[in-house]
């Protein structure tokens, strides 16, 4: 820090998930400064009620549920949607079975058995029927959906991370992230599209809100306990 202040160095970090950063920050004393970057008009974050809160799919039961309730009852069959869900290996037996109950085309994506840019075109831009698209280890931050995709997107459910954590860089950065973005226009242009529910941690939505709005705060009056990100002690700064 003395051999920075003395040639007059200054570093810019840019990022939509900054709370490791200034919390590094923040332990180095009072040498930073946080900028907020202007929200865009045409930008759709986690408003308008398109965010609800996320519950386990791990049996058949709830793989129904989803399936049934933010698909099915939601959009109806004249309304044929690609719907994405996180799972894990276990549990997506359970939303493959449920799928193939319900007569719902399904798709697996994962690190081992991956989707194709040409393909995932494919499925979105020419869906005749409901699709599910079961999503492990993929689509998470600075993984690009094409707005023109969004268009045919129907539900989401993004997994809470297991643990004590409460990791908004992982929930926000996933698949909430992935939807959401510069397409608000479509629907202040067309009232009537449906697109959602996306379901995620509220936990986490209300706690990167808290945070964008007050990010030193929440991160002086969280501890590592509960939040991804916390400010950290190094003595050997001072």
């Amino acid at each position: 820090m003395k051999d920075l202040i003395e040639h007059n160095i200054r570093l810019v970090f840019v990022s939509a998930t900054m709370q490791t950063q200034i919390g590094e920050l923040m332990s180095w004393g009072d040498h930073h400064q946080i900028v907020k970057m202007t929200i865009p008009e045409n930008y759709m974050g986690h408003d308008g009620g398109i965010i609800r809160d996320y519950y386990e799919v791990n049996d058949l039961t709830s793989a129904e549920r989803w399936i049934k309730e933010d698909i099915l009852d939601n959009y109806g069959i004249g309304d044929p949607r690609v719907s994405t869900i996180r799972t894990t290996e276990r549990n997506r037996r359970f939303i493959r079975d449920a799928c193939a109950k319900f007569d719902i085309e399904y798709h697996d994506y994962t690190s081992k058995n991956k989707i194709t840019p040409e393909e995932m075109d494919n499925i979105f831009m020419n869906v005749t029927k409901h699709t599910v698209i079961a999503v492990k280890g993929l689509l998470t931050r600075s993984d690009l959906i094409p707005n023109k995709w969004k268009l045919k997107a129907g539900a989401v459910m993004e997994r809470k991370i297991r643990g004590n954590n409460v990791n908004i860089t992982v929930n926000i950065q996933g698949l909430p992230g992935r939807y959401t973005g510069y397409w608000k226009d479509v629907f202040t242009n067309n009232p009537n599209h449906k697109f959602g529910p996306i379901r995620c941690s509220m936990d986490a939505v209300r706690l990167h809100e808290a945070f964008y709005a007050n990010p030193e705060e929440v991160l002086l009056g969280t501890t590592s306990g509960n939040f991804v990100g916390t400010k950290r002690k190094h003595n050997n700064h001072s």
